[in-house]
């Protein structure tokens, strides 16, 4: 993987190389990684502006997903001077791309464009904030070291709750923030799976509004999937064979929400209850928070 991501980055240097520059048009890159003192920006030249309008052209379809808010690395912003292209925002493999057109999304899984833009940046970037860049932006996605247990939504909004039980866990595109993150988990029960959240955390899950359908969830430790689920409503006529947590709230007036299995019972479950997998236990116990 990082072998292939350096010959791509040399592929995109190549291309740099050879583009003859159509107009003195120039982009501003901005890294939005510090609080309480001005983010660095850096000028594309003509050559390198034309080149990445290229690259972006020829990048796959994707779907879109909400910046990620966090301190320290949240992606880059690219302004063009004119054309049809306005604005880019580029993180995690995402890449919005704001047009006269309107709004559309892109994917680069490889990290490319965010790899070559690093380049770009010459001495606006000091030579540690570079290194740490580096790093993040050669580690594969989905991995998140240190993370623990999180239970994500799905970037892509439409995915309905039984085509995410039988998918391939793997090959789902997953926001860049969790809805859960183990911060949020207070206390988990092992034995029941009954655990308890912030009070921050519950509002974020009330303000879902859990359609009877269900939301879909992945429940991943260090950004690897583990299991499926999806939040519930006890509302629901209909029926689910993978794990669910039942009626946020229901579970905030019980004091505990729950993972079970199956609805409306565990007769409806019909996968591998994973719910006890060693790597969410010895996650949740690292953190102080399994009983």
């Amino acid at each position: 993987m990082r072998l292939r991501k350096l010959l791509l980055v040399a592929l995109v240097l190549m291309l740099v190389g050879k583009v003859a520059a159509q107009s003195d048009d120039k982009a501003v890159v901005l890294l939005p990684i510090f609080s309480g003192r001005p983010d660095p920006t850096w000028t594309l030249s003509a050559n390198q502006t034309q080149a990445l309008q290229q690259i972006l052209k020829t990048l796959p379809e994707g779907e879109a997903a909400a910046m990620p808010d966090n301190l320290g690395y949240r992606g880059f912003e690219v302004r063009f001077e004119s054309g049809s292209l306005r604005r880019t925002m580029i993180w995690g493999g995402y890449i919005q791309l704001e047009t006269e057109a309107g709004t559309r999304w892109v994917r680069d899984d490889g990290r490319t464009v965010e790899i070559w833009l690093l380049g770009t940046a010459g001495n606006a970037l000091e030579a540690d904030l570079t290194a740490t860049l580096w790093a993040e932006m050669m580690t594969p996605l989905g991995t998140k070291t240190g993370e623990g247990l999180a239970i994500y939504l799905l970037a892509d909004d439409q995915l309905m709750p039984v085509e995410v039980a039988h998918a391939d866990l793997a090959a789902l595109r997953l926001p860049p923030q969790p809805i859960l993150s183990q911060e949020d988990i207070t206390v988990y029960r092992a034995e029941t799976h009954e655990f308890e959240v912030t009070a921050a955390a519950l509002e974020r899950l009330k303000a879902l509004q859990v359609p009877v359908s269900g939301i879909p969830f992945v429940v991943c430790v260090d950004g690897e999937p583990i299991y499926p689920g999806a939040f519930w409503t006890s509302l629901s006529s209909l029926s689910f064979d993978a794990a669910v947590v039942i009626d946020v709230l229901r579970g905030e007036a019980m004091g505990m929400l729950q993972i079970d299995l199956g609805y409306p019972s565990p007769e409806f479950f019909a996968s591998e209850d994973r719910r006890s997998d060693p790597r969410i236990l010895d996650a949740l116990a690292a953190a102080g928070k399994l009983e």
